[in-house]
């Protein structure tokens, strides 16, 4: 895994911590290796988002 990947991941798994995110979307995050899977995953954790 490349740094710029590492850093998007850490990134990533920040913000989606601060986006209350579900505890599934968080432990695939951290087991992400491409970025395409941690855009993918993300995207899927806001879709997936209840707002009340």
């Amino acid at each position: 895994m490349s740094e710029s990947v590492k850093n998007y991941k850490k990134e990533a798994i920040s913000i989606a911590r601060d986006f209350h995110y579900s505890t599934s979307i968080l432990a695939r995050l951290n087991n992400a290796t491409t970025e395409s899977e941690i855009c993918r995953l993300m995207i899927e954790g806001r879709h997936s988002k209840r707002y009340y």
